[in-house]
């Protein structure tokens, strides 16, 4: 499957930026988002949400594990992508649609599950937390990756006090001034406040490759992680595990 899971004749229709970004993704083979999704637990559900993700690299995955797949994109560009690699791979339980994560175009209790890897950050994170809590079914799952704050700025400023203090006291600027269209920086402390705000149990955490639903099955932690932890130790990407709770577990 991994052969058929980059077509070069789709790279030419992007632009510069968004044909690397294909690349990267679909490069790592499908097997690699089958592992990382049995890992974390998102097989065998009904209706899976992948909010803001229009290349459907998570997507196709979560299709051939999943009985039904919905995406959310801002970007028409990248849901050409998923679109037509979906098509040509016959996968047929995907559909694509324009939204917004912040307001997404679905009744409540709509989802078992909700996926959103590496887009939070680009959206007002209290009402997307809020939509994603609204349109999960009681019991149903979200996982979230989210990049932090070491990560948006490591190329620009080292991770000391110095640049911790620049990072939060004069983060807009900061962001405008190199381009970045993040709306927010995170800490895992104040990513995890965020989504229990919202309602969600947190079932575990951590670094790239390391948060499942799976809490007993610790073995395999971080062996299907993406990115290699900082040489530092330091966390630069964080990913939850929540659960919406029952009426009788609140």
């Amino acid at each position: 499957m991994s052969d058929h899971y980059a077509y070069q004749d789709v790279l030419p229709l992007l632009s510069p930026y968004q044909r690397e970004f294909v690349s990267i993704e679909y490069g790592r083979g499908e097997k690699s988002y089958q592992d990382r999704l049995r890992f974390i637990g998102l097989s065998g559900q009904g209706r899976v949400l992948d909010a803001g993700g229009g290349i459907g690299n998570w997507a196709i995955a979560l299709a051939h594990n999943n009985r039904e797949v919905e995406v959310v994109d801002l970007s028409s560009e990248r849901m050409l992508v998923g679109k037509m690699l979906s098509e040509r791979l016959n996968v047929n339980n995907i559909a694509f649609r324009y939204g917004n994560i912040e307001s997404l175009p679905f009744p409540e209790a709509s989802f078992d599950a909700v996926i959103c890897y590496s887009v939070f950050m680009f959206a007002d994170g209290n009402k997307a937390a809020a939509e994603f809590y609204r349109v999960l079914r009681p019991g149903g799952r979200l996982y979230i990756m989210v990049d932090l704050w070491r990560w948006q700025l490591a190329p620009f400023i080292p991770p000391s006090r110095w640049g911790r203090g620049l990072a939060w006291f004069g983060k807009r600027w900061l962001l405008r001034a190199l381009g970045r269209n993040v709306t927010a920086l995170y800490t895992r402390n104040s990513f995890e406040i965020l989504i229990r705000s919202k309602g969600f149990k947190i079932v575990s955490s951590g670094q790239d490759g390391f948060a499942t639903f799976n809490t007993k099955i610790t073995e395999s932690a971080g062996k299907f992680r993406f990115y290699p932890t900082d040489e530092t130790g330091k966390e630069k990407l964080w990913e939850v595990c929540a659960t919406k709770p029952n009426v009788m577990d609140s």
